[in-house]
């Protein structure tokens, strides 16, 4: 690893055995821009062979749906309102009846999770769509190795020199092969050889529906290399207490100044910022190691959170696991 600048040089003075967890991660750094086919990109087009099918999500789409309301609904619920801020005004306290429970009940009653929208007259849920059509995935990136040298030994299987990202830009819950808890986009995965490519589609199929959240801005990239150590649920505990006090005493916080670098991001450490720490396996048994962070915002502007793909360390080639941060 070449010389880390001060703050890193000194936590590693501090902390040499820090050293050992340090890896490689490239910072895709995306900006505005009008990519060539060709080029490394987010949200841009693919060489995608012409004799391959493009790929489709046939898993099921989380759609809204709203029911109205009744006249006579309504006009319950209004009443029961009332009732419960009356109620709170004199006593502070505006619970309702059990028959005002039972009638709500009753409502939501094939909406689980729903919600009711008194200025709409609406009940809104979210449930599977119906009837479930096939969706034509998105490019999300791609990334080409002669634009990216400083990605770490063994992140590129054999000798493939182009990786292809997509997803199905709609929101999924408890997709097949994915965490019981998971929800957002679906993922295929590709890598490539240029040279092997032949033909390639000069058009792609648009998704039938989409949300905007999960439609990239497309983006050039200007790639950088970065020095990631790991979110501190990753290290021994008999070190984070010190580290972190450590951090705080010279202003620089471990947390957000060396680990887990933020952005679109290959290879490096995963962050574990809204859960505690996963093990992540393949369904060979593997251990799976983090091959792309898509985050929040920037001028990709996707999805909310970050997701976070993992890739078997034994296979590139099987099923990617997903993880939402």
């Amino acid at each position: 690893m070449k010389d880390e600048p001060s703050p890193l040089s000194d936590l590693f003075a501090a902390f040499p055995p820090l050293r050992q967890y340090a890896r490689t991660a490239v910072l895709l750094d995306p900006v505005a821009g009008a990519p060539a086919p060709g080029d490394s990109s987010i949200g841009g087009s693919l060489l995608w062979p012409s004799a391959e099918p493009w790929p489709v999500c046939d898993d099921d789409h989380l759609v809204e749906y709203r029911k109205d309301l009744t006249p006579a609904e309504r006009a319950e619920l209004e009443r029961i309102n009332l009732r419960r801020a009356e109620q709170r005004r004199l006593t502070g306290s505006g619970r309702p009846t059990s028959a005002e429970f039972d009638f709500v009940g009753r409502l939501m009653e094939g909406h689980p999770g729903g919600a009711l929208d008194l200025v709409a007259a609406q009940i809104t849920s979210y449930g599977p769509e119906v009837p479930k059509q096939d969706v034509s995935m998105l490019p999300l990136t791609q990334v080409r190795r002669a634009d990216v040298p400083g990605t770490p030994d063994g992140f590129w299987p054999g000798d493939a020199d182009l990786l292809q990202v997509l997803w199905c830009p709609n929101d999924h819950a408890e997709p097949a092969g994915q965490d019981p808890h998971y929800y957002g986009p679906t993922v295929a995965v590709r890598w490539r050889r240029e040279d092997e490519l032949g033909d390639v589609l000069t058009t792609v199929p648009e998704p039938r529906t989409r949300k905007d959240v999960y439609s990239p801005r497309t983006c050039a990239l200007a790639p950088a290399e970065a020095v990631d150590l790991p979110d501190p649920q990753e290290l021994p505990a008999e070190w984070r207490e010190r580290v972190s006090q450590w951090g705080d005493d010279v202003g620089y916080p471990y947390q957000r100044t060396f680990a887990c670098q933020e952005g679109w991001k290959l290879g490096g450490w995963p962050t574990w910022h809204l859960t505690t720490l996963q093990s992540v396996d393949c369904v060979c048994g593997s251990g799976m190691s983090l091959m792309l962070s898509v985050p929040s915002g920037g001028p990709a502007e996707v999805r909310p959170g970050t997701l976070q793909i993992f890739r078997c360390a034994a296979d590139a080639g099987h099923p990617v696991r997903l993880i939402a941060q």
